[in-house]
């Protein structure tokens, strides 16, 4: 009996369990997969599991963009800071940590092209979007400037950069070219330019 009951606790998904699989649905099937009964068939429990943690399935993606938020922007940025590098070795651990980011756990590589799709069809993730676009464009323009480039060129090489993120990101998926080996190119052509 008491190990039933140990191992009923051991086996009691999290709500991070919860948004770990709406990340690896949405990667796999887009937005229409983020419902609880379809949730809860894949990681073989009831639905009452998912209401347990969530009003309802808005309230899930709501979690779910919050998570994306504090684990793929501001986690980022406070690992680069906590480094406590140069500007220039900064933006080489920030292409690092993003590369490394992607595992299957959180829907891989697919899941930042599954946010950018979902954005289409739902106001709500697409004011998240825009808020984290927004946020890691400045943040790179700023690591741009702390490496001695103007605010102008800081703020083109920022775009740039992040542009090529997203670039790159679709470019593996169709297995033509790797993220890491692709941003790291272009930061290094980047930082080799004059800084006026």
């Amino acid at each position: 009996m008491v190990a039933d009951m140990t191992q009923k606790k051991k086996n009691r998904l999290s709500r991070e369990d919860w948004i770990l699989s709406g990340f690896r649905a949405l990667s796999r099937a887009g937005s229409s997969a983020l419902k609880a009964e379809a949730l809860a068939r894949e990681l073989k429990t009831t639905k009452g599991s998912f209401y347990w943690h969530f009003k309802d399935v808005a309230d899930f993606e709501t979690a779910m963009l919050a998570y994306w938020r504090l684990r793929a922007n501001e986690g980022v940025i406070a690992a680069v800071e906590q480094a406590k590098a140069s500007p220039q070795e900064d933006l080489r651990t920030l292409v690092r940590i993003i590369t490394d980011l992607r595992d299957e756990s959180n829907g891989g590589l697919r899941s930042e092209s599954a946010i950018r799709q979902w954005a289409v069809t739902n106001h709500c993730v697409a004011e998240a979007l825009l808020e984290v676009d927004a946020a890691r464009l400045d943040y790179l323009t700023k690591q741009f400037v702390r490496a001695g480039f103007s605010d102008e060129r800081a703020t083109l090489f920022g775009q740039a950069m992040y542009a090529a993120v997203i670039g790159f990101e679709y470019l593996e998926l169709q297995q033509l070219a790797t993220t890491q080996t692709g941003l790291t190119g272009l930061l290094d052509a980047l930082l080799l330019t004059d800084s006026a």
